[in-house]
């Protein structure tokens, strides 16, 4: 009894006082949500009562470091050119074609790999970093920098956070299965139910498209990484636990692994828990819509401001014919009106957004589709319209639309009032919706543990004992022939072929031998 109460009291200690660093760089091009999550997992860390140190390398200027955050930050500039076609552009002007999309991403994965050579190369950074010990590692997929950092300075013990769902690409160099049956590739997807055309497409954009964008981006990383006798693939499946910010029962259902850990919701349980006040101006809003409220914000890089003004005319105009409704848009420049506005719409360049999420009388969120809205409307049991411009936000939109919580319209449809009007009245007086995201709230919110719990004790576990030793899957190591059986497979039909080949053989022999010795008698 003493012995157990022993080692339960060590473990409780060490787990207490672990100390962390987070790899969360300041890119270029990059969306602040990667940022943003990995803040809210070190604030998630420090309130258990742990060392966080946050280490954000910035090219040039610093963008993301104001942000407000417990842990504690280190700073480290890099100075180099970077490429303009890596700095935003108008989001809703760009068609996103797959050639397109792959030179985005090389430019976004030079930057990122010619800033991880800077800082490998500094030796006092690298010294500095080993000196601090530090228990655990937390890198997020978008720059993998960290997990080259990690290994630099003997941090063994490290997981990758990923801010949308792991791409299918990934998954298969860690030996997760992806069948292209049912398993909605990421970027250019469908539903989980697909027509026969549709898993043409999902099979060719899971073995050729994807990893050919996925290699654009990460794989000047294996230049870097190669001297320390690694690929960047490899230090990435050598990690720990793989947290998506992604909610199971969001999301398609598929085969995972243990080292997956579902963390999406992450505050979201607690947010809701506590009731919400608005700021007086937006209480105002809801105090004056006879009906409720809808909340319309494209995320960060798809600003209203830069609709196509003929979409930007159609949408405002539809809200028209809702009298009843206010409509509450993100609008980046407020002090700039597009044209004249209805009188039951309010422009906002900065949203409260989870606390209006929480507000009973919020009738629909418009959403670009990104993981974290989709995340916090569905917690909030809000239903969707989503319009969705690139990346995962296609994957996110039809995963929400398959659990009855979405309705789509695609960015060409907002040209057209009549197709927004519809849409919108579909949603909002359609109670199935409403209905369907309540049930799928309660779902979420009553799991045995939270987003915030699941990941907080999963670290602690991760840094005091080496999780990929137990739970590595051993298919990653296999080649595309063995991990697909196709040897197996090709042994058993020649074995089977010459099996029956035999017995014709000696079927034919026994025959023309009988039909011979009656033909002698």
């Amino acid at each position: 009894m003493m012995r157990s109460l022993a080692a339960l009291l060590i473990q409780f200690s060490f787990a207490s006082g672990l100390k962390f660093l987070l790899y969360n760089p300041d890119n270029p091009g990059a969306s602040k949500s990667h940022v943003i999550l990995v803040d809210k997992l070190g604030d998630l860390l420090v309130n258990a009562g742990h060392e966080v140190v946050t280490y954000m390398p910035y090219v040039n200027e610093v963008s993301f470091a104001n942000f407000t955050r417990k842990s504690d930050l280190l700073l480290y500039k890099v100075s180099m050119d970077v490429p303009k076609f890596a700095q935003n552009t108008n989001i809703w002007l760009r068609d996103f074609e797959v050639t397109e999309i792959a030179a985005w991403m090389k430019q976004l994965g030079d930057v990122a790999t010619r800033s991880c050579k800077i800082q490998l190369e500094d030796e006092a950074l690298m010294q500095r970093l080993r000196d601090e010990n530090f228990d655990f590692g937390l890198v997020e997929y978008f720059d993998p920098c960290g997990v080259g950092i990690f290994h630099k300075i003997g941090l063994k013990r490290y997981s990758m956070v990923y801010s949308t769902q792991i791409h299918l690409t990934h998954a298969r160099y860690v030996g997760i299965p992806t069948p292209t049956s049912f398993v909605p590739e990421n970027t250019w997807t469908s539903a989980s139910k697909m027509t026969f055309m549709q898993r043409v497409w999902n099979f060719l954009a899971n073995v050729i498209v994807e990893p050919y964008v996925i290699s654009s981006h990460i794989s000047g990383f294996n230049e870097i990484f190669n001297p320390m006798g690694k690929t960047v693939y490899d230090l990435m499946a050598e990690g720990g636990y793989i947290f998506i910010n992604t909610d199971e029962f969001v999301d398609f259902p598929k085969p995972i692994s243990h080292k997956v850990v579902n963390i999406g919701g992450i505050g979201m349980k607690k947010l809701l828990s506590i009731p919400q006040r608005l700021p007086a101006e937006y209480q105002k809003v809801f105090d004056t819509a006879k009906k409720g409220v809808v909340l319309i914000s494209f995320g960060s890089l798809a600003r209203t401001v830069d609709i196509p003004m003929k979409s930007r005319k159609a949408l405002f105009e539809a809200f028209r014919h809702f009298p009843e409704i206010n409509f509450v848009v993100k609008y980046e420049d407020k002090d700039h009106k597009p044209l004249e506005l209805p009188s039951n719409v309010f422009l906002a360049e900065w949203l409260p957004q989870p606390a209006i999420l929480a507000n009973n009388k919020t009738l629909a969120f418009v959403t670009h589709g990104g993981q974290n809205s989709v995340t916090e409307s569905t917690y909030a049991g809000v239903p969707l319209i989503v319009v969705p411009l690139f990346g995962d936000q296609f994957r996110n939109a039809e995963s929400v639309k398959e659990r009855g919580v979405a309705e789509i319209l695609r960015k060409q449809d907002l040209s057209s009032k009549q197709k927004i009007v519809d849409v919108f009245r579909k949603v909002i007086y359609n109670d199935d919706y409403q209905n369907t995201a309540n049930e799928l709230a309660k779902v979420m919110l009553a799991k045995p543990m939270s987003a915030d719990e699941r990941f907080v004790r999963h670290c602690e576990f991760g840094a005091q004992f080496d999780i990929h030793h137990y739970l590595d899957l051993q298919g990653r190591h296999l080649n595309f022939i063995q991990y697909n059986n196709l040897d197996v497979i090709a042994f058993l039909i020649a074995f089977t072929v010459l099996t029956l080949y035999v017995l014709y053989r000696r079927a034919v022999f026994i025959l023309t031998f009988r039909v011979d010795k009656a033909k002698e008698e």
